[in-house]
């Protein structure tokens, strides 16, 4: 009882007492020391609680039989611990959150056996209060180190709201628009999303995943998923070893070398078996080739659903195939605690597998610090936190204004007009730009309509919002109450009026159109890329009175608008830039600052034309295989487009020994940010086929009219490299063509050859 107290005061200050013998209470003992000495106190219950997380019931919060359950050792972790339900969101420091964390945690510390922590793990994807554009967005600013600004203000703010583990970041690779997830990936490319997603790693945890504002990672989801068959969610994939090899597994390798301490198993198939239960990828690949040393958990349900699949017959052969694949954690179903302890009895389950997902497990709890700090982190003083908060939101907005991607500019922008019309619903809407996965975000302070009447103070801004940003008769309800796309939007429901007003006071329009932040994330895929509600007749009604328009799309995808693209002045794809989006907007739209976004996934023309990725395949037949019933066949803007304020001159691509080189000159009138994109093809691969281009390289180049800027990469094996079927990096000797360009479709390459 002693120990005990002795325990209790010594964690309430932040850390644990350590007992006489108890090696795994003294911080200063290495990690696996301290694993093993706890993994031999422990039961088989409470070995088998570490397995399993849980949420709190009903309605976020946790119920006395889970305090019960946490202080016998039967939880591991809670995930989304209250989540506000029909009640007004707290305040951006997270009293509630953090008082129903610490509850929970002083049971497991003081009164459990051992006084293990729990981990409090929640969806923290772009933002946690301060909300940052959608990873999909912020790719658009091609330049990774964003991510790394953005995830450690989200893991201080997740500290200090009480969640100490990120489910993020999405590694997957994602090339239909339909699935609703891809907002939640930085594209169609590989190698940009491995550099995306390895600085959001260091965001999120730092050289030190203990410190005080750092949160252990979790690379998500392992592996194919967003191969998703028809861009719908949860569906089936079909994934050859090639392509998991040479797409979807290139960013998770980058996440695991950036050293992140946690992986998300996927809801898909991987060849046939449920990839909660997939060892060639959980454990041959990941702990086998990769090293990988953290723990898996499941996605929602993934363990139960292996029995949805048909592949296993029952709960205890979900658990058995799970566990034996090398998924440690099972979040949500109780397939783990209800089924593990019987089947060890009955000799059908080896206590070895179990004891090294507990081993996983424990060794991420000790290094991320949580026995020596288990506790909500303390916020500091009123002074500190407004300094703090100005400095997030600050980044956020300097994170949109570099994501937003000008696709069209007839010469409009930046504007010089002193009445201006502000048209859409999301002209004056704080909630639609946050976008989807708001973690514990509050409403956006300002609106597109306040940012622009602050831009533009000499002159006149005339709101009129036009109609909803969706409509009943374009929503049906599903049977598990989310929202379905019906047959066609409805003609109805604009505001002819306020729009007539609006349009004659003003010289120019600007039109705030997107699609409903709720119709993106999971479980929310599309059968056509279209704006939502009755947003498009607003566009071709705006657009019929013959005054010059400014569109701007605000959208969790690239969405099909072949109006828009044809009719408006001038096009700005604002994905979901987050808090600061209608700041980033207004000063773009003034000239204030000028756009440098490149589209991080390509715009189809029409959703007909899906697949449009840039990375396809060489074919059989080149130039074969048409759509009869389509004149232009490609995207309409393909990845790595953009324009800005200015414009730029490539030379063409030389090789010089084993560099590609080339001159960027800035010809226009105004400073600039030009991307230069290095692309490689090989002729020839003795292993399997290729693309016809690869990004292997991008440089930002800041340039003042007239200025000219020599570019050089170094073509070396790691940029003409791919992976084997066994895992193996190699490099084909042959012909090469490279290319720098200002995006995927640009360019003539120039040959060499590797010997």
């Amino acid at each position: 009882m002693q120990k005990i107290l002795i325990a209790a005061a010594v964690a309430a200050a932040g850390g644990f007492a350590t007992g006489a013998g108890e090696i795994y209470r003294d911080a200063s003992q290495p990690v696996e020391r301290r694993v093993e000495d706890l993994l031999g106190r422990m039961t088989l219950d409470e070995k088998i609680g570490q397995l399993y997380q849980s949420i709190a019931e009903p309605d976020w919060r946790p119920m006395e039989g889970q305090f019960d359950a946490v202080r016998k050792g039967e939880i591991g972790s809670f995930i989304n611990l209250y989540r506000e339900k029909g009640v007004d969101r707290v305040d951006w420091r997270g009293t509630v959150s953090r008082r129903c964390h610490d509850t929970l945690q002083k049971i497991a510390v003081e009164q459990s056996r051992l006084g293990i922590p729990l981990i409090f793990g929640h969806d923290v994807i772009h933002g946690c209060y301060t909300i940052f554009p959608s990873p999909l967005t912020l790719a658009c600013a091609f330049e990774p180190d964003l991510f790394e600004t953005a995830q450690h203000f989200a893991a201080r703010e997740a500290r200090w709201a009480g969640y100490d583990w990120t489910f993020a970041p999405m590694c997957d690779t994602a090339r239909d628009p339909r699935w609703g997830r891809v907002m939640e990936t930085c594209g169609e490319d590989p190698y940009l999303n491995a550099l995306c997603v390895a600085a959001q790693v260091r965001g999120f945890q730092g050289a030190d995943a203990s410190a005080a504002d750092r949160i252990p990672a979790c690379m998500k989801h392992f592996v194919g998923y967003s191969d998703s068959m028809g861009g719908r969610d949860y569906n089936i994939t079909e994934c050859s070893e090639w392509t998991l090899r040479n797409l979807h597994l290139i960013p998770f390798r980058a996440a695991a070398a950036a050293g992140v301490e946690t992986v998300m198993s996927s809801f898909n198939t991987v060849d046939g078996r449920p990839a909660v239960t997939s060892r060639h990828t959980l454990t041959d690949i990941l702990r086998g080739e990769w090293g990988f040393s953290g723990f898996v958990v499941s996605d929602w349900n993934a363990v139960h659903e292996a029995i949805e699949w048909g592949y296993a017959k029952d709960g205890a052969e979900a658990a058995r195939m799970a566990l034996r694949a090398g998924n440690d954690m099972e979040m949500f179903s109780r397939h783990y605690p209800d089924n593990l302890k019987g089947e060890i009895a009955a000799g059908r389950m080896e206590i070895g597998v179990l004891d090294e997902a507990v081993r996983r497990i424990l060794r991420v709890k000790f290094r991320t610090g949580l026995f020596e700090r288990p506790y909500a982190i303390e916020l500091p003083g009123d002074e500190a936190l407004k300094a703090f908060d100005a400095c997030a939101h600050e980044a956020a907005k300097n994170c949109a204004a570099k994501s937003i991607v000008l696709v069209k500019n007839n010469g409009v922008l930046p504007l010089k007009a002193k009445k201006i019309a502000l048209i859409g619903p999301l002209g004056d809407d704080r909630r639609e730009m946050i976008g989807a996965w708001d973690a514990r975000s509050e409403a956006c302070r300002t609106t597109l309509f306040d940012e622009l009447k602050a831009a533009f103070a000499d002159g006149e801004v005339i709101m009129a919002k036009g109609c909803a940003v969706n409509t009943v008769a374009s929503v049906q309800t599903k049977e598990d109450g989310g929202k379905a796309e019906s047959a066609a939007t409805s003609t109805a429901g604009i505001d002819k009026e306020s729009v007539d007003r609006a349009l004659a006071l003003a010289e120019v329009v600007v039109l705030a159109l997107g699609e409903d932040r709720n119709w993106t994330g999971e479980n929310h895929s599309r059968s056509r890329l279209t704006l939502t509600g009755a947003q498009q007749d607003l566009f071709d009604y705006v657009a019929d009175s013959g005054k010059p328009i400014v569109a701007i799309v605000c959208s969790g995808r690239p969405l099909a608008l072949p109006s828009v693209w044809e009719r408006a002045d001038a096009v700005f794809y604002a994905g979901q830039p987050g808090c600061e989006g209608a700041a980033a907007l207004a000063a773009l739209i003034s000239g204030k600052l000028s756009p440098e976004g490149r589209l991080s996934m390509s715009v189809p023309r029409d959703v007909g034309h899906l697949p449009v990725f840039y990375n396809s395949y060489r074919t059989g037949r080149p130039g074969s295989g048409r759509y009869d019933d389509a004149f232009e066949q490609d995207a309409k803007y393909p990845f790595g487009y953009g324009l800005t304020y200015t414009t730029f001159a490539f030379s063409p691509t030389r090789i010089d020994g084993r560099t590609a080189k080339c001159e960027v000159t800035n010809t226009g009138a105004r400073e600039g940010v030009a991307v230069a994109q290095l692309y490689v093809g090989a002729a020839a691969c003795p292993d399997g086929v290729r693309p016809r281009r690869e990004l292997r390289g991008l440089r930002k180049l800041s340039l003042r009219p007239g200025q000219t800027a020599q570019v050089a990469f170094e073509l070396d094996d790691a940029v003409l490299a791919y992976t084997d079927r066994s895992g193996a990096l190699k490099t084909a000797c042959g012909r090469y063509e490279a290319v720098i360009a200002p995006d995927s479709a640009s360019g003539s390459g120039a040959s060499f050859v590797r010997e």
